[in-house]
């Protein structure tokens, strides 16, 4: 984990910051997946669901802003219907 650490600081790029800049390259999909949440609905509620076990009861959704604004909109509409009532 340290070395993926280091080698997004080294690439990082401020003016990407949440879009697909060159830090995205060395992100392998294990990596993202133990350090994010992402995925289908399902998935997004049992590792949500995994966050809240610990005694964490607050998380920040933010979602990717990589696609076009009407995609950025889905997503969050899909978080908003398909996430979110999981737990309340």
């Amino acid at each position: 984990d340290r070395e993926v650490i280091e080698r997004i600081t080294s690439r990082y790029d401020m003016t990407m910051h949440g879009h697909l800049g060159e830090q995205i390259k060395v992100i392998d999909d294990d990596f993202a997946h133990r350090f994010s949440i992402l995925g289908p609905a399902p998935l997004c509620i049992d590792r949500i669901g995994e966050v809240f076990a610990t005694g964490i009861d607050r998380i920040i959704v933010n979602p990717v802003n990589s696609g076009t604004l009407q995609e950025q909109r889905e997503s969050i509409e899909r978080i908003a219907a398909e996430v979110i009532p999981a737990f309340r």
